[in-house]
């Protein structure tokens, strides 16, 4: 719990977006860490949602947002282990179905 409240009065201390953070593979901008976090959350609750067979709807605009950010670092993330290979979806896929398929997981 101390960690949590920890990180939580990190988030939220003035600026905190335009901070450097230390993560195991080198020093980040606090805001791309944001992103990865909210990524990871993000595609955790579908994958929970989708193993214990409930609703797996992601809010429509999160969906979009985490999205943007993932295809924008895809590349880097490519034979790094860290997602199974895309799986490919229709063209007319909305953004969540296209996010979970980007990180290797078959909507």
């Amino acid at each position: 719990m101390l960690a949590a409240s920890a990180a939580r009065e990190a988030w939220i201390e003035p600026n905190a977006l335009v901070k450097r953070v230390r993560l195991s593979a080198g020093e980040a901008g606090a805001d791309e860490y944001g992103w990865q976090m909210t990524l990871d959350l993000t595609v955790h609750a579908w994958d929970l949602a989708t193993a214990v067979d409930v609703d797996r709807e992601v809010d429509a605009g999160l969906a979009e947002a985490v999205l943007a950010f993932a295809e924008r670092e895809a590349g880097a993330w490519s034979g790094s282990g860290l997602f199974a290979d895309p799986v490919p979806v229709g063209t007319d896929a909305d953004a969540q179905t296209r996010l979970v398929a980007l990180l290797g997981r078959r909507p």
